[in-house]
């Protein structure tokens, strides 16, 4: 089985998402993921298929899975579908 070409760079690529990028995060939450009544988002996972959020909301946290719309096979690739589903979000509010 071959690694996941992000395997080397998550952890550094998902802080970057959590600290800089929040509103990203809930956008994708909110719009993308239907959790519309999230307040906060933070990525727990990257790999090169998607995203693994944890929104949280009054009732609690909810988890979520967000597809790219095609695979990342490089970091570079990852930021071009990060910034691919945050225009996409944005779009559709």
């Amino acid at each position: 089985m071959t690694a996941d070409p992000l395997a080397n760079d998550a952890a550094r690529m998902i802080a970057h998402m959590n600290e800089d990028h929040a509103d990203a995060n809930l956008a994708y939450a909110q719009v993308l993921c239907g959790i519309s009544d999230a307040t906060e988002a933070r990525i727990v996972a990257i790999d090169r298929l998607g995203i693994e959020l944890i929104a949280t909301t009054p009732a609690g946290e909810h988890q979520a899975r967000l597809d790219f719309d095609e695979p990342a096979e490089s970091p570079d690739a990852a930021v071009r579908a990060l910034i691919a589903l945050l225009e996409r979000a944005r779009a559709a509010t």
